[in-house]
């Protein structure tokens, strides 16, 4: 575990996982997420998502959910926001975890009354978090991987593995048929 950080898993029911921008960094960010899931069984994981990166999520084991994050667009500006947070708020988390290094990430959760929120201590959003991982450099230049499954294991639970997609049985056609066009089905 991270030396000074306290685990925020104990009694946690509702966890919001605000995922990475970008679809690379959400892959990245699989196995950690996936950690999550398999560690906290019990627990009910919701994925926050730009749209462009949401299905990734769609038939991952272990989530109960995906929220679009629309900004630009209906969560867009300080009203979107304030919007959107009011929505998190209603839906009772436990728990926000922050695989995005932004402000705005942990500002959100802080505006939407989470009362644990979790992440690396960076770009001045360490006063928003409860739970802050400080980022050593080793861990800054390594794979991005590694960086997000870190975070997890300084929060104290077990954190493993490669990152892989799942494919909803209703899209496995669909999936292989662009496995067959690239020349890998």
């Amino acid at each position: 575990m991270g030396e000074g950080v306290q685990p925020p898993w104990g009694g946690v029911r509702r966890i919001l996982i605000r995922s990475a921008n970008w679809v690379g960094d959400a892959v990245m960010s699989l196995p950690a997420i996936a950690s999550v899931c398999g560690g906290l069984p019990r627990a009910e994981v919701t994925v926050l998502a730009k749209p462009w990166v949401g299905d990734l999520f769609c038939a991952f084991p272990g989530l109960h959910r995906v929220i679009p994050y629309l900004s630009p667009g209906a969560h867009g500006g300080i009203k979107g926001r304030w919007r959107l947070a009011q929505e998190l708020k209603e839906r009772r988390f436990d728990l926000a975890l922050h695989l995005p290094n932004s402000f705005d990430s942990a500002l959100l959760s802080f505006m939407a009354g989470i009362p644990r929120r979790a992440g690396y201590s960076t770009d001045g959003r360490g006063i928003l978090l409860t739970h802050r991982v400080p980022v050593n450099g080793k861990v800054k230049r390594g794979h991005q991987v590694e960086y997000y499954l870190h975070l997890i294991r300084s929060l104290g639970l077990r954190a493993e593995g490669d990152p892989s997609l799942q494919v909803h049985r209703d899209r496995l056609p669909e999936a292989e048929a662009v496995l067959e066009y690239a020349g890998g089905g």
